[in-house]
């Protein structure tokens, strides 16, 4: 068991101790209000992690963002005050230094996808997304791509560079689609496609087919099925745990399913603001839409408010995509893998209560 403190005159401060442990010295009892209790599953395991090593966690709430704009600029030397796209820019700089170092004249071209590409980058919570494509790919070429990857997750480029992610594939793969070997869904095809802005090389898009809806739908299951497994489902009936990992988890999990049945209802690319913008028109998710947008740029200012809006939408927006895209399903030739969307949906509703 861990206990929450507000300190009784700068309120801005809070203490987090291992129950039965005592206060350490620099303070005494007198000072901190107890606000509340949490077990080892509620507590973030950053602040558990840091009673472990200190016996306690310090931290200070409502700082300004030239406060983490001045620590930022310390460890990666580029500033995020602002829409963060610089700070993005040179992540991608970096990624196609490597990918040249790494592939040499293998490396045809590079792109630009994302939100880097078609607008609505967040510092906070984006990932930045980059496109190698490889000549003569092989069974050795992905571990060169992870090579390119982890140089730049460890050179010092701070948070957003371990966000950095590699899509790569060949021509043949950007034109057609990918085969067995390569990293690039249909749906980031299409962003490619549409989107991609050439930071490397060559542009030798044209002539490409444009991926058929009927796959990117198909693939999108099988991606809930691969990435959301029972501890997601868990975190998604408890999103106190979302809001304690922060404004990034939050974000994700609430703007996944909405992305996915923009795509389902419109054939589109499920960019945030357009997927966003169509929930609040449908009405049904509008609430957690426009929170997701504003979490996405301002961070959770209000958690509770926050927690609120997850428990009244989430796990009823995750059943709506997995009840919508295996009826899709049905109608081709993926029927079991409408079947196991349906099934992977039943933990869902165990222990969840909304106001709804």
């Amino acid at each position: 068991m861990y206990l929450f403190h507000v300190h009784r005159q700068a309120s801005r401060w809070r203490l987090v101790l291992r129950a039965g442990d005592p206060f350490p010295p620099q303070t005494t009892a007198d000072q901190w209000q107890h606000t509340r209790g949490g077990s080892a599953e509620d507590t973030n395991a950053d602040v558990r992690a840091e009673i472990d090593r200190r016996g306690y966690c310090l931290f200070a709430i409502t700082a300004d963002f030239r406060e983490l704009d001045d620590e930022l600029s310390r460890s990666t030397g580029v500033s995020i005050v602002g829409d963060g796209s610089n700070a993005g820019e040179a992540i991608l700089d970096t990624a196609v230094k490597s990918a040249v170092d790494v592939f040499g004249r293998r490396l045809s071209a590079a792109y630009a996808i994302g939100s880097l590409a078609h607008g609505g980058f967040a510092p906070r919570v984006s990932d930045v997304d980059i496109m190698l494509v490889i000549d003569a790919i092989d069974e050795g070429t992905e571990s060169l791509v992870a090579q390119v990857q982890e140089s730049v997750r460890t050179g010092g480029g701070g948070e957003l560079a371990r966000r950095l992610s590699v899509f790569w594939s060949d021509w043949d793969g950007v034109r057609g689609g990918v085969g067995p070997v390569g990293r690039l869904p249909e749906v980031d095809r299409l962003d490619l496609l549409e989107s991609g802005r050439l930071l490397h090389g060559a542009d030798a898009r044209g002539g490409a087919v444009p991926p058929d809806t009927g796959v990117i739908v198909r693939q999108a299951a099988e991606f809930a099925l691969a990435r959301f497994d029972e501890r997601y489902l868990a975190d998604l009936r408890a999103p106190s745990r979302l809001v304690a990992a922060g404004a990034r988890a939050v974000t994700k999990a609430a703007l996944f399913p909405i992305r996915f049945l923009f795509t389902l209802s419109t054939g589109m690319i499920g960019r945030n603001d357009a997927a966003a913008e169509w929930a609040v028109r449908d009405g049904r998710y509008a609430e957690l839409a426009q929170g997701a947008l504003r979490w996405r740029a301002e961070g959770l200012r209000d958690p509770l408010k926050a927690t609120e809006i997850l428990e009244r939408h989430l796990v009823p927006v995750y059943e709506d995509f997995a009840a919508q895209y295996a009826d899709r399903l049905d109608g081709s030739t993926h029927r079991q893998l409408a079947d196991e969307l349906r099934e992977w949906a039943v933990p869902l509703r165990r222990g969840h209560s909304s106001t709804d």
